[in-house]
């Protein structure tokens, strides 16, 4: 089969997701791409762009595809009006990576300014697709509610036309699938005799609550639990100040500091990791979590968001939420790991484990099975 599959934000987790998938796929994918920057311009302008595009890819040479394939940065409805005749009846596949109901704004003015009109086109695009992923059961709940809310925010909206719009959610409630994104499994390794190490492989910004993280290093270290450090990610131009002061402040625990100079000496540097901590606030799938998971890191996450579906709500595993019991449980981590190496080892084969479910070959497998399945769909419907 081949899917046309269009990526609007083709940078990063976006990118990494396609190229993944694309590998693994028994499917032909032809990717169409944008730049990875200017968010907003390009969920304004990317239905428009990709049309033109394949307008002209089809004039010169025509071709067809069986399915489209396209993410939360695009406008479907629009795309759909501006499609070409010859492929206007493809069905149509959305991927929700995050949603801007609930994507993190930046402060503006002293306070967080979010354009209604985004979230707006996500709900349309909602009920525009033939087919809804999203890479969380979180995730998708979290969608569905906000889009509830919104509705009976709806100014001046009949009762017949409420019961209308409610009716439309309510099939692509039971549409709705998730299919998460994978990671490249690779082999792990096992902590050896020393100080506990800890790492952290969030983005540098305040969605990812690095106070917190540093907050409960400081108190770990005040407690008298020996540990080393090593703080992945890329800075940005409003990089949380939090961060140079803790570089700082944990000069003589750092073994790294930093975005690593390649993927693959990223993973060297992780392998050498015994705990992954997340402090975040926001969070629709957690995929540097997993990696960590699978090079060997036990991880320690807070008890909301998508985590609990990572490990399978292994309560060893989960905080709730708070500094004291987050010092608790790395306190507790530490200690094992003095107390019997072969026991903590057990506990990170099964972090590997974990994270193995989500292997590349099987969530592509899954993928493929889905799109396959939608196509049969449609045939026997018509």
């Amino acid at each position: 089969m081949k899917i046309l599959a269009l990526n609007p934000f083709h940078s990063g987790s976006h990118q990494a997701f396609l190229d993944g998938w694309a590998q693994k796929s028994r499917h032909e994918l032809t990717l169409f791409t944008l730049p990875g920057t200017q968010w907003k311009w390009r969920m304004r302008h990317a239905a428009t762009s990709f049309a033109l595009q394949i307008r002209e890819v089809l004039k010169a040479e025509p071709q067809s595809w069986d399915v489209i394939f396209t993410t939360d940065m695009l406008n479907v409805a629009e795309l759909k009006g501006q499609l070409p005749e010859s492929i206007r009846s493809c069905p149509v596949v959305l991927y929700f990576h995050e949603n801007q109901f609930e994507y993190p704004t930046r402060l503006e003015g002293g306070q967080a300014q979010r354009d209604e009109h985004f979230a707006f086109t996500n709900f349309i695009s909602l009920l525009s697709a033939d087919q809804v992923w999203f890479n969380s059961n979180y995730h998708r709940d979290n969608l569905l509610n906000h889009v509830r809310n919104q509705l009976s925010r709806m100014p001046k909206l009949a009762r017949t036309d409420a019961a209308r719009w409610k009716s439309e959610l309510e099939k692509v409630e039971q549409l709705a699938k998730v299919h998460t994104p994978g990671i490249e499994c690779r082999r792990a390794s096992f902590s050896s005799d020393g100080p506990i190490h800890l790492c952290w492989v969030g983005r540098w910004e305040h969605d990812k609550n690095p106070e917190q993280f540093f907050e409960a290093l400081r108190l770990l270290r005040a407690s008298g639990v020996a540990f080393q450090l090593s703080v992945f990610g890329e800075s940005y131009r409003n990089t949380p100040e939090c961060f140079s002061k803790a570089r700082e402040e944990f000069q003589s625990n750092i073994v790294h500091w930093g975005f690593a100079e390649s993927k693959e000496r990223y993973f060297e540097l992780l392998a050498q990791a015994d705990v992954v901590v997340s402090t975040a606030i926001h969070e629709f799938f957690g995929i540097a979590i997993l990696e960590a998971m699978n090079a060997g890191c036990v991880p320690i996450l807070p008890q909301r968001l998508s985590y609990p579906e990572l490990v399978r709500d292994e309560t060893r595993f989960l905080y709730d939420g708070t500094t004291n019991d987050l010092v608790e449980n790395l306190g507790e981590l530490a200690q094992r790991k003095l107390d019997s190496l072969a026991a903590f080892q057990a506990d990170q084969r099964f972090a590997v484990k974990l994270s193995q479910r989500f292997e590349w070959g099987i969530a592509a497998e899954a993928m493929d099975a889905e799109i396959e399945f939608l196509l049969a769909s449609k045939l026997s419907d018509e």
